[in-house]
Order: C-alpha cells, then sequence, then structure tokens
C-alpha cells in the first residue's frame, strides 16, 4: 500500500437562509491499493465464462457506444470477432504496460471435469489471438480482439447448440493480477436464424396491426405489409392500412452469416367491435360457488360473467373440498367469430384473486387451442385487455384463471371482441 495526499474539498452553499456561502478543506493522508490488471469479461459469470449464445438486437447490431455486444461479424474476411480488453485498477493509472496474452486451455478441461461446462475446445488453427496489448501511461484500458473463422462455427452448427471455448490469460510481472482468465464459449446455435411472427390489433384502431417478431439469432429484420411498398426495419413495428381485406406480409430475418430466412402470413384486416353476447352461453366450468348468494342470485355462478353486469360475479367453488387452481369456465358464443381479444374485469373491489389467467378457443367445443398466458392484475377494477395473435376463429372459448394468492379465482365479466358487420 502506499500514501499519498489527498484533498477533501467540502463545500457547503447557502448553509442557512440568507448566509453566505461556506466551504472547508481539510488535507488527509489515505491508503490507495495498488494497481491490478483483469479482464471485465472475465466477470461476467462465474468461473470466468463469457457466454456468447445471442445475437445483438437490430437496434445493437451497430457498435454504438453504450450498447451492448458481444461479437462483431467481417463478412470480407469471414471472421468472427470478439471484443477483449486488459484493465488496470485502482486510483493511479501511471505507467506504461505490456500485457502478454495467452492461450491456457487447462482451465477449461478443469471445468469440463468438474461439470461447470459442456464444449469442445477450439482448433487452434480457427483463431488467432494478439500476443499482447499495451497499457499506454494514462489509460485504464487495452483493447485486443479474438478473431474465430466464421465459416468453421458455421460448418458445425447444431441446432441444439453446439459450443467451442478458448482460453484467454493476461500475464503482467509489473502489476498484481486478478480475474485474469477469461473462458470464451460460442455457442452455434446462433449461426442460422429461424423466424416467426404473431399479429393483433390496435383496440383503438382496427385498422392498426401490430406485429411481434419471434425470430431467434436475426442480426437484422426487414418486413413488407403487402400493400404498396411499404417496408420496416423495426422489429416489433406496427401498420395502419387504409382498408379492410386480407394482406400478404413477409418477415425476413438476416442471421449473422448473412444468411436470409423468410416467412409469409395472410393477415385480415377487419372491421373490429364488441361481440354481443345475447346469444352465449355456458358450457361448463370446473367449479362454481352458489353460496355467494344463494340459489335466487346470479352471484358465483359462472353465467355471472357473460350478465353484462359487473356488479354480478363468478366464483370458483371456496366451501370444502375447495379445488386448487386451475379454474375455468368455457363459454359457447352461438356462432363462429373471428376473435382479435377478450376484455376482463374482477370481482370489484376485491384483490384477493388470479393473477394469471389463459385463453383457449374452439370450433366444436371439444378440440381446444392454447391462446396464451397473461398476466392479470387483481388491483384494479377496469377492464383488462388480452389481444390474441393471429384472430382466432371461434366458435367457444375457455376463460382459464392458472395463478393467483388464494385457492380460489373469481371474474365479473369477459367481453369478446372480433369482426362485426
Amino acid at each position: 500500500m502506499k500514501n499519498k495526499n489527498i484533498k477533501l474539498w467540502i463545500a457547503a452553499l447557502a448553509c442557512l437562509a440568507g448566509w453566505n456561502s461556506c466551504t472547508h478543506e481539510e488535507y488527509v493522508d489515505v491508503d490507495y491499493p495498488e494497481q491490478q490488471i483483469y479482464m471485465p469479461a472475465a466477470n461476467v459469470s462465474a468461473d470466468g465464462i463469457y457466454l456468447i449464445d445471442d445475437v445483438p438486437t437490430a437496434s445493437l447490431s451497430e457498435e454504438v457506444q453504450g450498447n451492448p455486444y458481444r461479437f462483431k461479424v467481417d463478412m470480407k474476411t469471414y471472421d468472427f470477432i470478439v471484443p477483449l480488453a486488459v484493465y488496470r485498477s485502482g486510483i493511479e493509472d501511471g505507467g506504461e504496460l505490456n500485457i502478454d496474452l495467452r492461450v491456457n486451455n487447462d482451465t477449461i478441461q478443469k471445468l469440463i471435469n468438474a461439470g461447470k461446462l459442456e464444449a469442445d475446445i477450439l482448433p487452434a488453427d480457427r483463431y488467432r489471438l494478439e500476443k499482447s496489448a499495451k497499457l499506454e501511461d494514462g489509460s485504464t484500458y487495452a483493447p485486443f480482439d479474438l478473431i474465430v473463422d466464421l465459416k468453421y462455427l458455421d460448418d458445425n452448427y447444431i441446432e441444439a447448440g453446439k459450443k467451442f471455448a478458448v482460453a484467454i490469460e493476461a500475464q503482467c510481472n509489473e502489476r498484481q493480477l486478478n480475474h485474469n482468465v477469461v473462458i470464451v464459449v460460442i455457442d452455434t446455435k446462433i449461426m442460422r436464424p429461424t423466424v416467426d411472427f404473431t399479429f393483433s390489433v390496435d383496440q383503438n384502431n382496427w385498422k392498426r396491426i401490430l406485429f411481434k417478431s419471434a425470430a431467434k439469432y436475426a442480426y437484422s429484420s426487414t418486413w413488407t405489409f403487402g400493400e404498396g411498398d411499404a417496408t420496416s426495419s423495426l422489429a416489433n413495428p406496427s401498420y395502419t392500412y387504409t382498408d379492410k381485406g386480407s394482406y400478404q406480409v413477409t418477415y425476413k430475418a438476416v442471421g449473422v452469416t448473412g444468411e436470409e430466412v423468410s416467412l409469409t402470413k395472410t393477415v385480415p384486416v377487419l372491421n373490429i367491435g364488441k361481440l354481443s353476447n345475447a346469444g352465449w352461453s355456458i358450457l361448463s366450468c370446473s367449479s362454481e360457488e352458489p353460496e355467494e348468494g344463494g340459489t335466487e342470485s346470479p352471484l358465483g355462478y359462472a353465467t355471472a360473467m357473460i350478465d353484462g353486469d359487473l356488479t354480478t360475479f363468478w366464483h370458483s367453488r371456496w366451501k370444502d373440498p375447495v379445488p386448487g387452481y386451475p379454474h375455468w369456465v368455457a363459454v359457447d358464443m352461438g356462432a363462429e367469430y373471428i376473435i382479435s381479444s377478450f376484455v376482463c374485469y374482477r370481482r370489484p373491489g376485491d384483490n384477493r384473486g388470479q393473477t394469471k389467467n389463459r385463453f383457449w378457443t374452439s370450433l366444436d367445443g371439444v378440440n381446444w387451442d392454447d391462446q396464451g398466458e397473461f398476466p392479470f392484475d387483481p388491483e384494479t377494477d377496469a377492464g383488462q385487455t388480452f389481444a390474441m395473435n393471429n384472430y382466432p376463429t371461434a366458435r367457444y372459448f375457455k376463460y382459464e384463471a392458472t395463478e393467483g394468492p388464494n385457492a380460489w379465482a373469481f371474474l365479473a365479466e369477459i367481453e369478446a371482441y372480433g369482426e362485426v358487420e
């Protein structure tokens, strides 16, 4: 440890109303730690493993200061480039240092033997590493690159993910070392993109369609919306159509190696409105609780959630024996509709119910299609909208409460929105 005089400057402005500014100076001797050399990538996860198992999103695929990325690709040289750096810690940043860099794959084998890593050691002829990095006097870090053969990674692509690892060690005889070994692990599953997307309608404008990418390992995205030359490069765009109709929407994703994968879906743009529940009836339910209001009251019965009255509610059974989650009610709408969303209302003023719900649709009331699980806010009386991706066609739907703090669930009302004349 070294001693260094540090001037501590403490300033207090306007100590009391109407007083002049006051300042205080104090000089003290404090100890500061010796410089240490380390690699930040070695601190990202346990055992110094620096895992590359995803690609930057479209907005992060370029080098923008402040945006995280773990690799770059040079398509001219077909290089997979992993930017790394050695840093020096401590208050003082003086002294020019030459940091030796070497491969230490014995560390990888120890982790493999201990069951902490599943990977193959990257062959020495499939990467390049600088022999040293220079820390300039007054500088806190020195960057360097690990350059891997992109074609080799692509040739060894496995959808389930084959991993290659190389361990890099930084050495410096002039300074202490800490976290100076990083194990770069590259998962080959990122070499090929997969593409899919869903869509839903803006509840405030039925002509505006919201698209959501379900692509994996896409380095960039391109959408064409099937109307004129309208396109977008956003990952999750929206588009407002001029009129109702069916449109061919194509989503194209570009992967790490430049490979393009595309998918086209027919997107219906419909005049969306609230569906009348005049012909609805209860098909079945998991349970209900008549003792909420007695035999002459709708309280507790499943029919209460489709009667248009927010003061009545369905309640799953709370009298022994009390069934556990999930709790559900299936509804027959009496005719087939294209469904865009459901709107649900909790039991008024009661936050003890479900916190998650799921929706199912069916054409025959026997075979059901899962339309997804969504969080349910038990703290609000306001209607909560749950958009159905891809506009399922259904005569029947099932509301299912899947999770909550207590054993029961309840719902005051459920509304369906879809195509209207």
